[in-house]
């Protein structure tokens, strides 16, 4: 089984379905941006939607393009407009998307998604008591080590 979002574990047997659903709406999507380009129409996330309604008969939801890399790239790539949220000024969420692996890329983002909806003032106490609790751990470590430290020296006087 391979791990999905949170604790719970999506079936290995889906998993050929989901990729295939993946490179579907990535497919319909660079097809109704071609057909908006070739029509000098605006490329918004709602023409898109319009347009894949048009040609395939399917109802998408923009999360649906959001939440696909492929898809979503392809819309950022030929977007009219800016999109509203684009990732951050320093390109740090962009470099640790970069850094994490293809398969848990959509878990990441989901995270993110989630943690965007948190009040600054909650995420602000989050990273002091992350912080506390690394203080804490990096203190037992060192203790830990000098006692290891303090057992390794005090063996060769007991062979003595």
């Amino acid at each position: 089984m391979t791990r999905n979002s949170g604790n719970r574990k999506s079936p290995d047997w889906l998993q050929p379905m989901w990729e295939h659903k993946r490179r579907e709406t990535a497919r319909r999507v660079t097809v109704a941006v071609r057909t908006l380009k070739r029509q000098h129409k605006a490329v918004t996330l709602t023409a898109i939607r319009g347009t894949i309604q048009e040609l395939d008969g399917v109802s998408i939801s923009t999360n649906t393009i959001q939440r696909n890399e492929l898809a979503y790239e392809v819309y950022l790539k030929h977007a009219s407009t800016r999109p509203a949220r684009q990732t951050s000024r320093n390109g740090a969420l962009a470099s640790l998307r970069k850094a994490e692996p293809e398969e848990r890329r959509p878990a990441l983002h989901a995270k993110i998604s989630r943690l965007r909806r948190e009040s600054k003032d909650t995420l602000i106490a989050k990273l002091i008591e992350l912080e506390k609790t690394v203080e804490n751990q990096t203190t037992r470590e060192n203790a830990l080590r000098d006692e290891l430290l303090r057992a390794a020296l005090r063996a060769p006087q007991a062979r003595s």
